[in-house]
């Protein structure tokens, strides 16, 4: 599996490791199944909460599609868990 290291991204993804309340997932690309990109959540100083990617097209495309996917698989996971919370 091949991860996109460019001199473009290593800054943003020294940005986006793991950090203690801000998550960073691996999104695999669309177009090539071998390559991964990493989509992060953070707070600047003001609590404003946003997304990263570090696909070639973000910033440009804001929201990238990597950052859609990750935000709709979170909102899938918290309909399902509030389902099972209604069956108990």
């Amino acid at each position: 599996m091949k991860t996109p290291f460019s001199p473009r991204t290593r800054p943003l993804l020294k940005k986006l490791l793991p950090r203690p309340g801000f998550p960073v997932w691996e999104v695999r690309s669309l177009s090539s199944n071998e390559t991964v990109y990493y989509v992060g959540l953070s707070k600047n100083a003001d609590g404003v909460t946003s997304w990263s990617c570090t696909c070639p097209s973000f910033p440009r495309n804001d929201p990238c599609k990597h950052i859609e996917i990750q935000r709709k698989k979170l909102l899938d996971d918290i309909i399902y868990e509030s389902s099972q919370e209604g069956e108990k």
